[in-house]
């Protein structure tokens, strides 16, 4: 397990609920995760007429088995304020990002100097190639979409850096890919090394599900990500 392996699962992760949406209430699957988070932040359970970029961004952790990483919040100032206080905020308008950075935004900004005021929206970094970075965001335009930007692009509140290396130590040593698969499973180290690389990824809930029949549909997607993979590789 290492730190790229865990941005790739994040951003992999997200990339999976494109296209979910208020419309035909699909949004509603990030909600039912966010809420089912314990505890709950603040104590308030998410309804569907709330902002929902946070609780994006927090279900996407929960999911990945990350919630001591990608801190939980509804709320973007909240949020911002417990990265600040692990010293994990950065306000470097030049930051270049890595790929499951987290990305903040501030629609009140003039343009004119420093934005200093509290974040309106916020995002996980998809890609970055230095001049330009892609962002996938829930709640943009009611939906999980994905925004294209330069990287000291106006209305960029800040970063946050969630510490996918600590976290990468703590799986390593600990519990296997998915917590319904046995320690001493036959399948384990395989199984470990296709979630880390991106292959297999679970259900929303974080888990395997090993007894659960696999569909035509599920062996050609793994099969693509296992090649794409073997691709990027080589």
């Amino acid at each position: 397990m290492t730190e790229t392996e865990l941005r790739v699962r994040v951003v992999a992760r997200a990339r999976d609920w494109l296209g979910k949406n208020e419309a035909d209430g699909s949004f509603r699957d990030v909600l039912r995760i966010y809420n089912a988070i314990e505890p709950l932040p603040v104590g308030y359970r998410l309804k569907d007429t709330d902002p929902w970029c946070a609780a994006f961004v927090s279900a996407v952790g929960a999911s990945c088995g990350l919630g001591d990483v990608l801190f939980a919040e509804c709320s973007c100032p909240r949020m911002v304020e417990k990265y600040r206080a692990a010293g994990r905020w950065v306000e470097e308008d030049g930051y270049v990002p890595a790929p499951g950075d987290l990305i903040f935004y501030g629609w009140n900004d003039s343009g004119a100097g420093d934005y200093l005021g509290p974040p309106d929206h916020v995002g996980i970094v998809e890609s970055c190639d230095g001049a330009e970075l892609t962002a996938l965001e829930g709640n943009l335009r009611s939906a999980v979409g994905r925004r294209r930007m330069a990287v000291d692009g106006r209305f960029i509140r800040g970063y946050a850096l969630p510490d996918y290396a600590g976290a990468a130590r703590r799986l390593t040593a600990e519990e296997p890919a998915f917590p319904d698969v046995p320690e001493d499973a036959w399948y384990a180290e395989a199984l470990r090394w296709a979630a880390d690389a991106g292959v297999i990824r679970g259900f929303e809930d974080g888990s395997f599900r090993p007894d659960r029949p696999l569909t035509r549909a599920e062996a050609v997607e793994m099969l693509f990500r296992a090649l794409r993979r073997e691709t990027m590789d080589n």
